[in-house]
């Protein structure tokens, strides 16, 4: 396991925590099962409930009801060196806000 963690934190009010904290899952078998393979690059992947704070040094993921344009996803890395990324769940309350949320946590936090 490698020491990379990241909390994913539902700050929306479209879905759940339960619903996001059954999907924690699929994103950790994709980080292990899938893109640890390929890349060698493997992660902790953890659900954090609403209102909770991520232990320092977690890269974070935050699932929100819609960000402003056009891109359902955007990613980064914060004044201290710490990757993030928000998702958001829009109209995509059908399960479609995963493939948002595994496209940015796989593809654009993990460093390739």
């Amino acid at each position: 396991m490698s020491n990379i963690s990241i909390s994913i934190t539902n700050s929306t009010t479209l879905l759940s925590d339960l619903q996001v904290q059954q999907a924690i899952r699929a994103f950790q078998k994709q980080v292990h099962e899938h893109f640890f393979p390929v890349w060698r690059i493997d992660a902790s992947v953890q659900f954090l409930p609403k209102g909770s704070v991520p232990d320092a040094g977690s890269w974070r993921l935050t699932i929100v009801d819609k960000l402003d344009g056009t891109d359902a996803g955007d990613h980064g890395v914060s004044s201290t060196g710490i990757p993030s990324a928000t998702s958001e769940v829009g109209d995509k309350k059908n399960g479609q806000w995963t493939i948002t949320v595994s496209h940015e946590l796989r593809f654009d936090m993990l460093p390739v």
